[in-house]
């Protein structure tokens, strides 16, 4: 069973002599910028930014409306 590099490697001779080894084929085809590497973290950190946000927004919302009754 050939590894997608080797199929690739194959498939691109001439991207394979630009990109010898497997760091930098994997580097120069990442369509991510290099400081989006830790993508699962940044995942997880972004649904927790989420819900951080959504449960702000509904405290607000809950707080302008007992704002609103009061006076």
């Amino acid at each position: 069973m050939n590894s997608p590099y080797e199929k690739w490697r194959k498939k691109k001779f001439f991207h394979y002599l630009i990109y010898p080894d497997i760091e930098t084929y994997q580097e120069n085809t990442n369509p991510y910028p290099k400081w989006l590497k830790p993508l699962p973290e940044l995942k997880v950190w972004a649904q927790h930014a989420f819900v951080i946000s959504s449960l702000s927004f509904y405290a607000f919302v809950f707080f302008l409306i007992i704002f609103l009754f009061l006076f």
